[in-house]
């Protein structure tokens, strides 16, 4: 996390040690870190580890696809789950910005 830009974290912060234990992997902790500084949150060490245990919850209770079409993964190859939505964000505001 240090690497992500996070200074002075703590390897013995209880939250951080909490999620360790809870399964979340320390590399989804520190992508998460990064996206908080990238979005320049208040608390960037907070939000990661909230979340990065949020994300592991949800994939935790994600069920297997029946072919919904809608369940299918358009990530491109070693596009992270962060880099899809906010590339999907740009383009649902880039549509948004043509009907106007």
């Amino acid at each position: 996390m240090r690497k992500a830009g996070l200074i002075g974290v703590s390897t013995q912060h209880p939250d951080l040690l909490e999620a360790i234990a809870m399964g979340v992997q320390p590399e989804a902790i520190r992508d998460c870190a990064a996206e908080a500084i990238r979005k320049r949150k208040s608390n960037p060490l907070g939000w990661a580890i909230s979340a990065a245990r949020g994300r592991h919850a949800d994939r935790d209770q994600a069920t297997p696809s029946t072919g919904d079409t809608d369940a299918t993964d358009r990530r491109r190859p070693g596009e992270s789950l962060a880099d899809y939505a906010a590339r999907r964000n740009r383009t649902h505001d880039d549509a948004d910005a043509l009907r106007a």
